[in-house]
């Protein structure tokens, strides 16, 4: 399987999609720091890995807490992925290259309980 797209929505809203094609996918950042050095540095890069992983039954956890301080939790993004009701899909296919490949629709949110999303191809996955 190959990852197609990733994309971060909130209801009808668009916050970020990514498509993945054949060959090598890299995110970059062009964007210069304030010395004019461009860094790659705060593009997302880890966030991508980390919302495939949490897509792949991943804890949500990862997502807003801080790496080095295991218990320390970044409350703007956990009230915002919320709030906002943040989804998250992963779209795998057979293959890149065709449009009739098969396709498996991933899709997960950060809600508790009854609102919480999880599924696949549409079908509601039950927690383990």
């Amino acid at each position: 399987m190959f990852l197609k797209s990733l994309t971060i929505s909130s209801h009808d809203e668009i916050f970020r999609e990514i498509r993945f094609h054949n060959g090598i996918n890299l995110i970059v950042d062009e964007t210069p720091n304030a010395k004019g050095i461009e860094t790659g540095n705060n593009v997302g890069k880890t966030t991508v890995l980390m919302l495939v992983d949490f897509c792949l039954a991943g804890d949500s956890k990862q997502i807003y807490t801080d790496p080095e301080h295991k218990k320390q939790e970044y409350a703007l993004v956990k009230d915002f992925l919320i709030d906002r009701e943040v989804l998250i899909t992963l779209v795998l296919t057979d293959d890149l290259s065709r449009e009739d490949a098969r396709e498996i629709r991933i899709e997960r949110n950060f809600l508790p309980r009854k609102r919480k999303i999880q599924r696949i191809n549409g079908k509601p996955q039950a927690d383990d």
